[in-house]
């Protein structure tokens, strides 16, 4: 079962708030910036979570070679190969 996303409404705000230096001319404006902004925000998040899903499964897989015993070459073939998702 797949958990749910959780964003910290008031953490998120003040992220959004601070990072316009300029005012907003409009509330339309406003809240087409807050979209974009959230958009980014989750893009970067889910990104963030395959990476670790993906990083998780290969320090602790018992069957595939882990990073940490790869040889560079070996490493340069597994990160191509994730590459292509």
């Amino acid at each position: 079962m797949e958990k749910g996303t959780f964003i910290d409404a008031e953490k998120f705000a003040f992220n959004f708030a601070t990072a316009f230096s300029h005012p907003i001319s409009s509330q339309a404006d406003t809240v087409r910036a807050a979209k974009k902004y959230l958009l980014k925000y989750l893009t970067a998040y889910y990104l963030v979570e395959e990476f670790n899903g993906i990083e998780q499964t290969n320090f602790n897989s018992k069957t595939e070679t882990h990073f940490k015993d790869m040889t560079f070459d070996e490493l340069m073939h597994r990160v191509q190969h994730l590459n292509k998702y």
